[in-house]
């Protein structure tokens, strides 16, 4: 399973040593909210009911104090019982702070400006963002941006919702959050935003199945890859290459758009590996090596199946994949026996024999069956073509006929 998303990137501050003179300190990192981290437990903690990952999810509710997602989701999803005490300790600790942030917000309406307004408004945003409750942290946000002056400061906010939305898995708040996004983009606004935005979009994408889209917008960001604060860089070549592999042909006229591309790519290969199995599921698909493909694909089912944003649509994705690769082996060939081809892929006559023929039944594979002679024979585009149109003269004749028929009826009346 590809690593827990990172919690944000690292700042670094001037100091003044013994000498009088200045360096650089590494801090902590930065925390962005939501944790993508914690969502990445959660789904897992949904998945396997592992007591570790649950006391892991607890360390995050009682660092950041996050009463209402104890509530909601602890309790209220995962059915841990209730403890009162420690609740009731978080609620009071959650309306102190929210207290101080109304009051910091009333003395700058009185005395402050408009910058300070904003703080304040962001300050309790971000406290219920933190906490877990989404719903009032959404509402918090819209209100901070109408106060908020400049197109990068509205991105910020904006981004924010995004993370929200792909925390929760909401994809209405997501898509409209997207949107919003690039109607502020479109006013202006940094590359580093800009790139920040195709990260998030392609994720939302993954979760949304449009797997060509989200390859494009991941690819594209290769190289100036900053959204840290949503997954780690190893994460994002993960998804960026199975997203190719799914949703993308081997060469396009576009070449960053190509699985030519992602094998060349010094920015993936320097990560690839990072995530187990992956390199190898790569190089055997781009070079025709099917044996291995399938022992490595068993291994990335696996890695996919516990990845929250490729679970849910783990049977298409995997069909496509197979489609693939299965295609890619028949065109080369025009014909080729069940027995051949089995023993190619390393598996036996009689699952490939079911796997091509659910794909040529769903209209997917360009090929027939032979099972007299266990030949599997290509028809190539061109023939496919002319039985397609044949087939949607029939439909259309049968259609104007019915018309037709009812006008007549009409008629008689």
């Amino acid at each position: 399973m590809p690593s827990a998303g990172a919690v944000g990137s690292t700042a670094d501050v001037n100091m003044t040593d013994a000498n009088g003179e200045e360096k650089k300190v590494e801090e902590a990192p930065l925390k962005t909210y939501p944790i993508a981290a914690l969502a990445d437990l959660k789904h897992k903690y949904e998945q396997t009911k592992d007591v570790q990952v649950l006391n892991q999810i607890m360390a995050y509710v009682r660092e950041e104090k996050m009463s209402v997602f104890y509530e909601k989701v602890v309790v209220g999803q995962f059915g841990v019982p209730l403890d009162k005490s420690f609740l009731e300790q978080l609620k009071k600790t959650n309306e102190a702070e929210l207290a101080e942030i109304e009051k910091k917000h009333a003395a700058a309406l009185e005395e402050e400006g408009d910058i300070e307004v904003k703080n304040a408004l962001m300050d309790k945003a971000d406290l219920f963002n933190r906490i877990g409750d989404k719903d009032k942290a959404v509402a918090a946000y819209d209100v901070a941006h109408k106060k908020t002056v400049g197109v990068g400061g509205r991105m910020d906010v904006t981004l924010t919702k995004v993370r929200l939305g792909l925390f929760w898995d909401d994809k209405k708040l997501t898509k409209q959050s997207i949107a919003d996004a690039h109607a502020e983009l479109k006013k202006g606004g940094d590359w580093e935003r800009k790139n920040k935005l195709k990260v998030y979009e392609g994720l939302f994408k993954i979760t949304t199945q449009d797997y060509a889209g989200a390859a494009s917008l991941l690819l594209d960001s290769v190289a100036t890859f900053t959204a840290t604060e949503l997954l780690s860089f190893s994460d994002f070549i993960f998804y960026a290459v199975l997203m190719a592999m799914v949703g993308l042909p081997r060469k396009t006229v576009k070449k960053a758009l190509g699985l030519e591309f992602v094998i060349k790519s010094p920015e993936i290969l320097s990560a690839i590996h990072e995530t187990p199995h992956m390199k190898d599921f790569l190089l055997s698909f781009y070079n025709c090596d099917y044996a291995t493909f399938m022992k490595e694909f068993v291994h990335v089912i696996d890695i996919m199946r516990a990845d929250r944003y490729t679970s849910a649509s783990l049977i298409k994705l995997t069909r496509q994949i197979r489609l693939n690769v299965y295609t890619q082996f028949i065109t080369s060939y025009k014909s080729v026996t069940l027995a051949s081809m089995a023993q190619t892929f390393g598996v036996s006559p009689a699952f490939i024999d079911r796997e091509i023929y659910g794909f040529i039944s769903s209209g997917k594979l360009l090929c027939k069956i032979d099972k007299v002679n266990g030949v599997i024979e290509t028809q190539f585009e061109t023939t496919q073509t002319k039985s397609k149109a044949y087939k949607d003269i029939i439909k259309e004749g049968d259609n104007l006929l019915n018309k037709m028929q009812k006008l007549a009826s009409a008629i008689d009346r």
